[in-house]
């Protein structure tokens, strides 16, 4: 199975406790990773901007799940595992991550 590439740029990050994790370390925390491949509705993304609150979105859809191979910073790109199809992967908008 090779692994497809995600740039960070086209996908949203969500993690499933109440804190945030600093860009210079993101890398270090997806990286391994199985992570929930999801969509999410756009009027919820926008929402972020004005309220970063977590708890107040609502969940996205999980399309199914994926490991995190690699990670790129400097390119901002992800490698990833995963059986779904490419179909399917092009609407992965979030990725949702358990630490």
């Amino acid at each position: 199975m090779r692994p497809l590439c995600v740039s960070m740029d086209d996908v949203s990050v969500r993690f499933l406790y109440n804190g945030d994790v600093s860009l210079s370390q993101l890398g270090f925390a997806l990286n391994g990773a199985v992570v929930g491949l999801a969509e999410e509705a756009a009027a919820a993304r926008e929402r972020v901007g004005r309220d970063a609150s977590q708890l107040h979105r609502p969940p996205p859809l999980c399309l199914g799940i994926g490991l995190v191979r690699a990670v790129d910073m400097p390119k901002r790109m992800l490698f990833v595992l995963s059986p779904l199809s490419l179909g399917e992967m092009q609407r992965v908008n979030t990725l949702v991550v358990s630490l």
